[in-house]
């Protein structure tokens, strides 16, 4: 096994266990920032993580979220592409007013900032 093989079996494996650990805990923000940290560190598209967001989020069935940092991660994905940005001001929207109040202004300023060129990244 070369060493690429080796880093890509690796990074699969990790992926594989923030996954296992998230559907154990959804609400343990630990292992999404460890699966959030992988995509970071590998530079891999913020859309390798959407599947696991989206068994515990959908911005189409607000009443069903059980994981307010899988809101958190899909409202990330649907800023990145223009064409989705409606979607993730819904997203931040539902955070702010429903799921997590309690950092409201946090999320109305990732949704003010969602548009402008430079939009800094959040950081876990």
């Amino acid at each position: 096994m070369t060493w690429q093989q080796s880093s890509n079996f690796l990074l699969i494996h990790r992926c594989r266990f923030a996954k296992d650990a998230i559907r154990r805990a959804p609400q343990n923000e630990s292992s999404w920032n460890y699966l959030r940290g992988l995509v970071r560190r590998t530079n891999k598209p913020w859309s390798s993580i959407v599947d696991v967001a989206l068994e515990f989020a959908s911005v189409d069935e607000p009443e069903r979220i059980r994981s307010t940092h899988a809101l958190d991660v899909l409202a990330e994905v649907y800023a990145a592409d223009a064409a989705t940005r409606d979607r993730a001001r819904i997203a931040l929207d539902l955070l702010a007013t429903k799921y997590d109040p309690i950092r409201a202004n946090y999320w109305n300023y990732r949704q003010a900032t969602m548009d402008s060129a430079k939009r800094p990244m959040p950081s876990y």
